[in-house]
């Protein structure tokens, strides 16, 4: 997506590359632990959105803000039976 807001314009090379610079691929969920918020944007599957959303439960902060980026989803369903919905 960066690479589109070069090609258009909107956003300098050099600013691209640290945006970039600033994203941080990880193997799992565990390198959330301790997050204050996470925004879930993974296929709108109702059973694998709710698998994600028990795995982060675990694992961020107690008050964490836990979002999802689902645009036909129930969030309420999507939360459902976790310790902190």
């Amino acid at each position: 997506g960066l690479d589109k807001l070069v090609a258009k314009g909107k956003l300098p090379a050099e600013e691209r590359d640290a945006l970039a610079a600033r994203i941080t691929v990880a193997p799992s969920l565990d390198a959330l632990a301790g997050a204050g918020l996470v925004v879930e944007a993974i296929v709108e599957k109702l059973e694998v959105k709710r698998q994600v959303f028990a795995a982060l439960d675990e694992i961020v902060a107690p008050d964490a803000i836990l979002a999802s980026n689902t645009s036909s989803l129930s969030i309420t369903a999507i939360a459902a039976g976790l310790k902190h919905p």
